[in-house]
């Protein structure tokens, strides 16, 4: 390896410049790992109490959140940039909405995942934006082409989130909105981390299940040994958690089980994860005692056997407390 190592040095020397010079007119790109600063603007970004409780965090978990000065240069950052994609811009939140910002990561995101995992597989900031859109690279930005975005998880060392101000003021005492919105950012979390390896699925989860064995969906067919709960299967809770979906509507009879290895469902999931992620989002919404009511133990024990690989593996192997999210942090 040492005989090599001048080699290597030197393909590095010629490579460095061409990665660091393709940028975009008017995007700033990193030229080097030393000139590189996690933040260009003074933190804490004020004196309120929040502005506390945002170093609070930072402190805890080593994660800035950001709430002003964020500029379009900052979100179209990237190491090295080609002509493809949206521009993003964002703006300030204001002042009223910065707590429920901070309360949302403070106290229903970073508590349930365990800082080492946070310092692995987080970004270093998290850009909390009003009114934050995507214009096309290719349109003139008149308006006519601006979309709302609500997260955005690309970014090369940020997140971003932002929630309208019909959602915050809307959200009151509900719990359960609260815990929709919680688990609605994790699973996208949780889809990213799947995708780039963070995650991957315990082999006694896959081996509990027989993926090419057809199965009976429709309930009529419980009693059923073939019935796909009977093996193993679930509901899958669509992504905002507001409907626990039955996966076929029940014209259909003995068929494959391709609705939870399919990646053709959800371009995002790798199909031989879509199972995982159906039982990570479970997982995380239903609490134990609410979980078992659906799916009683004793009724259908492949399900339980399931359940607790999952529950359990998610918080031995990444830090992860599936059941925390699921209870929240007002549960008695």
């Amino acid at each position: 390896m040492m005989k090599h190592l001048p080699s290597l040095l030197l393909c590095l020397g010629t490579l460095l410049p061409l990665l660091t010079a393709c940028v975009l007119p008017g995007e700033e790109a990193i030229s080097d790992v030393e000139s590189y600063s996690p933040l260009r603007m003074a933190f804490p970004q004020g004196e309120h109490d929040f502005d506390r409780q945002i170093v609070q965090v930072h402190d805890d978990y080593g994660v800035y959140l950001i709430y002003k000065e964020v500029t379009d240069e900052d979100l179209n950052r990237r190491w090295t940039s080609v002509a493809t994609g949206n521009v993003l811009h964002g703006d300030d939140v204001p002042d009223a909405y910065v707590p429920f910002y901070v309360n949302f990561f403070a106290s229903h995101i970073f508590p349930y995942v365990d800082r080492s995992m946070i310092q692995r597989a987080f970004p270093v900031k998290i850009y909390m934006l009003d009114n934050f859109r995507g214009v096309p690279r290719d349109v003139e930005d008149d308006g006519s082409s601006t979309y709302a975005m609500s997260q955005y998880f690309d970014g090369f060392d940020f997140w971003a989130i932002s929630f309208t101000h019909d959602e915050i003021e809307s959200v009151g005492d509900s719990r359960l909105t609260m815990k929709q919105k919680r688990c609605a950012f994790l699973l996208k979390v949780f889809r990213l981390f799947v995708n780039n390896g963070t995650l991957t699925v315990p082999e006694e989860f896959r081996s509990l299940v027989n993926y090419n064995q057809s199965v009976y969906f429709p309930d009529v067919y419980e009693n059923e040994e073939r019935y796909y709960r009977n093996q193993g299967f679930i509901d899958n809770l669509n992504d905002d958690f507001t409907k626990d979906q039955h996966p076929y509507p029940e014209t259909y009879r003995l068929m494959s089980p391709n609705y939870y290895t399919s990646g053709s469902y959800h371009a995002d999931e790798p199909a031989e994860y879509r199972d995982y992620l159906i039982w990570l989002r479970a997982c995380m919404f239903y609490t134990e005692e609410e979980f078992f009511t659906k799916y009683p133990a004793e009724r259908y024990p492949i399900i339980e056997q399931r359940y607790h690989v999952v529950v359990d593996d998610m918080l031995e192997r990444n830090g992860i407390d599936l059941q925390g999210i699921a209870n929240g942090p007002d549960a008695d």
